[in-house]
């Protein structure tokens, strides 16, 4: 607890000397406020003579409270943007010599901050907890994040950063005694890449029979192409396809139609445009006879001034009314069947006919015309004119006009020649100046096939494994005069003439395509 110090006596007779008690500084500080503790010393003095005496001194001692100490440093707490990370924590170490019971509160510039139970809400960032313990954490709420996510890079490329405040933490006995350190909460930012929207899509529904150079568009629409949390970021945008900058004035080309760009009150708006031309909708009505998805995809990249880049895309989708067509039209159409048995009529003009899948009749009528089968057993006439047919996929019937372009496409496909339209072309000239042609039927009962009924009327159809099937009991034989010189002839009672050709006799695959009934 301490000891006594005298000072030095000596001499002869009477004397006297003084003393002190020395205390021991961590024993003392054990003796808590208001407690008294009395310490008895005995004092001897002896005369070198054998005489002595003694004297009993009583001390007494009265403790007082000592105050806290923190041994923390002052502290700077900063959460980092990282996209996840919304907390940070840690701990104010604190001590009491005296043992007393400590509390932990939080004062702003002088003044206790309102909590409940060591909880303190920041507000527009977060909560922060602070225990009795001396541990804290700080959380931050919505707005905190979003404060957070804002803050990108300046210009030299550092982070930018939010400072939130500087905090007394207070730890205080039950004596008021009290000890303090400062806490500094902020924010640091980094660069947050941009985020394109999702793919965008948009419809355009044609009609039934669409004119050529008509205008058919979108109509205009108003898209956030992308966002940035970072509040300072710059956006610009390019087209993925050949790096074009997307701006107001841009227009983009696709397969089928132009996407342009214009300024709406400081937003980006784009409106799709289908070509219309005629060149352009023979593409459309091929894509549509072979079965392909009808679409414009105008993919996108957005970078930001600090590096970050995400992509998207724009994609407009192409629809149609399917419709019959009009024989009597006579404007130029293009006309779409859907995945039915149809029956298309183009009139007179230069139309465009696409059957798509099924079992379709096309008829071109007058005019300068492009028909596509497409997928199933479809019977095309051109009509009067240049025509461009096109069978596609299936076992379709074509009927021939000189000056026409013919191509069967897949499957076993019959080319229908009549007396006026054969004149002057021998059977070879047939096969050689069309494409995908297994078998012709001539003769002078060629004009009465006008379509897929009435060839079986005449005992002409197609079986499942795509060979043309001639019912012998409607009159059809092999005709073994005709068949030589690298040709396979059937006739029948009304004159039609069917007729295979091959490389050679025993060319197996050619003669396959046609059988005869019993």
């Amino acid at each position: 607890m301490g000891h006594m110090e005298l000072d030095s006596a000596g001499g002869s007779g009477s004397g006297s000397t003084g003393y002190r008690f020395v205390g021991d500084k961590a024993a003392l500080a054990l003796i808590n406020k208001g407690e008294k503790l009395d310490v008895t010393v005995s004092i001897n003095a002896d005369d070198g003579n054998g005489g002595e005496t003694s004297a009993d001194f009583a001390v007494s001692i009265t403790g007082t409270n000592t105050i806290p100490t923190i041994t923390t440093e002052p502290v700077d707490v900063n959460i980092t943007d990282d996209g996840s990370t919304y907390t940070a924590s840690g701990s104010i170490v604190a001590a009491d010599a005296d043992g007393d019971t400590l509390t932990y509160f939080v004062e702003k510039d002088g003044t206790a901050l309102a909590g409940t139970d060591g909880t303190y809400v920041l507000d527009g960032y977060g909560v922060l907890t602070l225990g009795n313990d001396g541990n804290y954490v700080f959380t931050l709420n919505d707005a905190g994040k979003e404060k957070l996510e804002k803050l990108g890079l300046k210009n030299d490329g550092t982070p930018e950063t939010e400072h939130i405040g500087t905090f007394t933490v207070v730890v205080q006995d039950q004596y008021g005694a009290r000890a303090e350190q400062t806490l500094t909460l902020g924010l640091i930012g980094r660069n947050d890449a941009p985020v394109a929207a999702a793919v965008a899509t948009v419809g355009l529904t044609l009609d039934s029979s669409l004119i050529p150079d008509a205008d058919w568009g979108t109509g205009s629409h108003v898209f956030e192409l992308a966002t940035d949390a970072d509040a300072n970021d710059t956006l610009a945008y390019a087209h993925a396809g050949t790096n074009a900058v997307i701006e107001a004035g841009t227009s983009i080309s696709g397969n089928f139609g132009t996407l342009t760009f214009s300024d709406n009150a400081g937003h980006l708006a784009y409106e799709y445009k289908l070509d219309t031309s005629h060149d352009n909708l023979v593409r459309l009505a091929e894509a549509h006879a072979a079965g392909q998805e009808l679409k414009d995809s105008f993919g996108y990249t957005v970078s930001d001034n600090r590096g970050g880049n995400d992509s998207s895309s724009i994609d407009v989708g192409i629809t149609f009314t399917a419709g019959s067509g009009n024989a009597d039209a006579t404007e130029n159409q293009l006309i779409f069947g859907n995945n039915g048995s149809d029956d298309l009529h183009g009139g007179a003009g230069n139309d465009i006919l696409s059957g798509g899948a099924g079992d379709d009749h096309l008829y071109g009528g007058a005019g300068d015309d492009y028909l596509f089968g497409g997928a199933g057993n479809d019977f095309l006439d051109g009509g009067e004119g240049n025509n461009h047919l096109y069978g596609g996929d299936g076992n379709d019937v074509l009927v021939f006009h000189q000056g026409d372009t013919i191509d069967g496409g897949a499957g076993t496909d019959i080319l229908l020649v009549s007396d006026k339209e054969g004149e002057g072309l021998n059977i070879d000239d047939l096969f050689t100046n069309t494409s995908g042609i297994e078998v012709v039927v001539t003769g002078a009962d060629v004009n009465s096939l006008t379509n897929m009924g009435s060839l079986a009327d005449k005992g002409i159809t197609f079986n499942a494994d795509n060979q043309v099937v001639l019912d012998h009991a409607k009159g059809w034989h092999v005709d073994t005069t005709a068949s030589s010189g690298g040709h396979d002839v059937w006739t029948n009672d009304a004159g039609l003439v069917v007729t295979v050709k091959h490389e050679d006799e025993g060319d197996a695959a050619k003669n396959a395509m046609v059988t005869l009934t019993a």
